[in-house]
């Protein structure tokens, strides 16, 4: 007989969740920093192009 406090951690991965959890929340914070990572380079790029053309248009 196989005690139970080694079948739980036999079937447990990150934060003492079991498998299947785990792997969805490892999934979930990956997929929210590489949508984060793939917003900030156009929000990035937008911006230098405001600051470009608000130094150029204000030397009146």
């Amino acid at each position: 007989m196989v005690a139970p406090w080694t079948r739980f951690y036999s079937n447990s991965c990150c934060l003492c969740c079991h498998v299947r959890p785990g792997t969805i929340l490892l999934g979930v914070s990956y997929l929210i920093v590489n949508a984060g990572r793939v917003l900030l380079i156009p929000l990035s790029a937008l911006a230098d192009r405001i600051r470009s053309l608000s130094k150029f248009g204000t030397g009146g």
